[in-house]
């Protein structure tokens, strides 16, 4: 399965990164919204891992815009944030998530959801 991870979190991105390639996914980083939209360019990844927050806008306004391009259709998009107060959950779900994970991330169910 190919992972497209984004989080401006740099240790973040890496322990990510690890943990999923020794899971055997192959992964993309990107930390920002910009290079989000180069590593797509060409690449439909089959699972996208978003941080809510980024440097240049909303990861959340990236995956409406996803959801809207015929192409992700069935690509799994789950959010990732340390912020799950109030609406955080409902506003990830109704953006088009198929679910959130908050930070510090539970990788066993991180890797769990992966797996199914």
């Amino acid at each position: 399965m190919h992972v497209l991870v984004v989080d401006d979190h740099q240790p973040n991105l890496l322990l990510l990164t690890m943990l999923l390639e020794s899971d055997g996914h192959q992964v993309t980083g990107a930390a920002s919204v910009a290079e989000v939209h180069r590593r797509l360019g060409d690449l439909v990844p089959d699972t996208i891992l978003m941080d809510v927050h980024l440097p240049d806008g909303d990861g959340l306004d990236v995956v409406r815009e996803l959801r809207r391009q015929p192409r992700f259709a069935g690509v799994r998009m789950y959010a990732l944030t340390a912020h799950l107060m109030g609406e955080a959950r409902n506003d990830a779900l109704a953006a088009g998530c198929d679910g959130f994970f908050e930070k510090p991330l539970d990788t066993a169910k991180l890797l769990a959801a992966l797996r199914r």
